[in-house]
């Protein structure tokens, strides 16, 4: 019986400190994203919250046509045109060539269209690549990055970035910085994702929450 716990959880993002421990897992797993309330690891079939809450636990046919990503509510799950949040609660049905979380559902791309929910047109143009936004997508063409295609979030060198509630998160050597500015983390070449207010870090067996500091508190500081 395939299981979801997350319905009901607030979307509201766990606040943390710069340097805290969000999560420990000694043990073996497959994959680990970030959510709201920390991070999503997954071993097998079961997908745990920071390690210990049971998010979801169901079908997962490695030989099928499966995808997840984190969602606010709990996980996103893809078996064929069909995406899941927990397994059960249909977010969309249908053509699909490329999708990702979003607070309020999923974000489909269907050649140079970027839907909401498959019907809310969030961009249409070119792109090199492209990663969810709270307020959209955010589109990489050239050295730039767009939000919607149209406001400029950074322009620069660019090694491998994340969207970010607040902008972009740059990765420069082993500094990662919002918006190409703010210092986040600095250190080794770091296994990371956006957060919140910064982003989270994974080393060895640990995942630490890092910021700047003070930290940005507003979205349209991100900007300046």
């Amino acid at each position: 019986m395939e299981r979801g716990k997350m319905e009901k959880t607030a979307s509201v993002p766990r606040t943390f400190k710069d340097g805290e421990v969000v999560c420990e897992y000694k043990d073996e797993y497959d994959e680990w994203r970030s959510h709201p309330q920390g991070v999503i690891i997954r071993r097998r079939k079961q997908f745990l919250l920071n390690g210990k809450e049971l998010l979801y636990e169901g079908r997962w046919d490695e030989s099928e046509y499966v995808e997840w990503r984190s969602h606010p509510r709990g996980v996103a799950i893809r078996r064929g045109n069909k995406l899941l949040l927990n397994g059960k609660e249909l977010l969309y049905e249908g053509e699909c060539v490329e999708w990702d979380s979003h607070p309020q559902g999923v974000v489909i791309r269907r050649d140079n269209k970027f839907l909401l929910n498959g019907t809310e047109l969030l961009y249409e143009g070119s792109f090199d690549h492209w990663r969810p936004h709270p307020q959209g997508v955010v589109i990489e063409r050239g050295n730039r990055l767009l939000l919607n295609g149209k406001e400029l979030l950074y322009k620069g060198e660019l090694n491998y970035w994340s969207s970010h509630p607040m902008g972009v998160v740059i990765q420069k050597g082993n500094r990662l910085l919002l918006n190409g500015k703010e210092l986040l983390y600095e250190g080794e070449s770091p296994s990371w994702a956006s957060h919140s207010t910064g982003v989270i870090v994974k080393q060895g067996t640990v995942w630490r929450f890092h910021c700047a500091t003070p930290p940005v508190s507003r979205f349209d500081e991100a900007f300046v």
